[in-house]
């Protein structure tokens, strides 16, 4: 398929214009998701957000604008679109820092993986007393 983002872009001196649009494309990205992800901005616990998580959506967007660029514009334009997605992270991800303060630690880390640990033992429980014998009758087994 013929790509008709070839050419420069008028303020970008030495850009190629699709590469450009590529990079600005993965920084919109991944604002978006420290926007509504960082939960230093959005405040929201892990327990409480919505399935799958953001890091997995993120993940899956980034995968599938990898294959479309690839697939329908140009396979050559899969390894910039990689190196933009990369960097755009890496800058957001310091653009937020300054904005919000640093990442989480690793004690940080560990008390969220408590908090996913008890979340999935809730889960369970739910399923054990409640869930389990509600759809019983609906099984296969």
């Amino acid at each position: 398929m013929h790509n008709p983002l070839r050419g420069k872009i008028p303020l970008a001196a030495d850009g190629d214009a699709t590469v450009q649009i590529i990079q600005d494309w993965a920084v919109s990205l991944s604002t978006l998701f420290r926007l509504f992800g960082d939960e230093r901005l959005s405040r929201v616990r892990m327990s409480q957000s919505s399935y799958p998580p953001l890091l997995l959506r993120r993940m899956m967007c980034e995968a599938l604008a990898v294959n479309v660029v690839g697939g329908i514009w140009d396979s050559s334009l899969v390894s910039p679109t990689m190196a933009a997605l990369l960097a755009a992270e890496k800058e957001t991800g310091k653009a937020f820092a300054e904005m919000l303060g640093p990442e989480k630690s690793l004690d940080d880390l560990a008390k969220i993986g408590k908090d996913l640990w008890q979340h999935a033992e809730l889960l369970q429980d739910l399923w054990d007393r409640r869930m389990a014998g509600e759809v019983r009758e609906y099984s296969y087994e």
